[in-house]
């Protein structure tokens, strides 16, 4: 485990089931689905994480509460998370009678399956663009229930096929094409016209999410992605309604804010861990965009008092 800073460590599947005490049936650290999770009162991980993994959970009965990128959601029966990964989130309570079925995966996974490279459109809803909580009608509910139960016998007789591991990802693919035909109705999936676009918007922000502590400059990320500043700079506008500079911003602000949670650390040991240049730049950067100096905003927030 690498922690990005000393507040928000980057997990792979066998750390979040160690962490989180869950009994997890765990094979590898690129694919599990579990069903009919329960007692999740007293299990759940309570500190903020990135992982490797994209994680897709379906509220079964009763309600939890997460933080996704610093905002909070609480998800019902039939709701259906979707959390990309790089996504910082923090689980923070949950109702005894909560119970969840989830299914976890890698990139590298997914270019096993093939589908990644097949059809990048059916990962669109990972956007940034959307909720993460997708209110589920029950019929819909019903049939994504029926896929994880799909999914959880064929990785669970996975050794015994001799064929076994080429059905899983079939199963898989088709969960990802029935999740990808709900996004149109429940997240507005962009049209085919944007598809490419889309595409490269997620690529650009999953690259931030990974970089945007050591790396900020525009001119970097248009390179590692062979396009033009300008062009990256067109398209993150025209998809996002943002610009690509200002998307780098809001991640180093999250990372700021969440890393002023911790009152052992200095605004200048802040400023340094996320590679500013002195404590004054920092500054300045944090109250132009969050609209109050660091200082103050732990005293706001009552983070710090005094």
């Amino acid at each position: 485990m690498k922690p990005r800073t000393s507040n928000a460590p980057v997990y792979n599947l066998s750390e979040v089931a160690r962490d989180s005490n869950l009994p997890l049936r765990l094979r590898s650290d690129e694919f599990t689905i579990q069903v009919d999770i329960q007692h999740l009162d007293d299990s759940l991980m309570t500190g903020p994480y990135r992982s490797n993994f994209f994680l897709i959970l379906l509220v079964l009965k009763g309600a939890f509460r997460i933080k996704i990128n610093l905002k909070d959601y609480t998800a019902k029966k039939n709701n259906l998370l979707v959390i990309g990964a790089n996504d910082l989130r923090q689980f923070l309570s949950a109702d005894k009678a909560c119970v969840l079925s989830g299914v976890a995966f890698t990139a590298n996974f997914l270019g096993q399956t093939g589908i990644s490279a097949n059809a990048p459109e059916a990962f669109s809803y990972f956007s940034t663009r959307f909720s993460p909580v997708w209110k589920l009608i029950d019929k819909d509910a019903k049939a994504i229930k029926v896929a994880y139960r799909l999914l959880y016998e064929r990785e669970l007789v996975l050794e015994q096929h001799p064929f076994g591991k080429q059905i899983l990802h079939n199963t898989f693919n088709n969960f990802v094409y029935e999740l990808a035909a709900l996004s149109n109705k429940y997240v507005q999936a962009a049209s085919t016209a944007l598809s490419r676009k889309e595409n490269l918007v997620i690529r650009f922000v999953n690259l931030v999410q990974l970089h945007f502590i050591e790396q900020r400059d525009l001119q970097s990320y248009a390179a590692k992605l062979n396009v033009t500043p300008k062009y990256l700079t067109e398209t993150v506008k025209e998809i996002a309604g943002k610009t690509a500079g200002q998307i780098i911003d809001d991640f180093v602000v999250q990372e700021a804010k969440l890393i002023l949670d911790n009152p052992q650390l200095s605004i200048g040991e802040i400023a340094d861990l996320l590679h500013f240049s002195d404590q004054s730049h920092f500054g300045k950067f944090f109250k132009r965009n969050a609209g109050v100096s660091p200082k103050l905003y732990r005293r706001q927030f009552g983070r710090i008092s005094g």
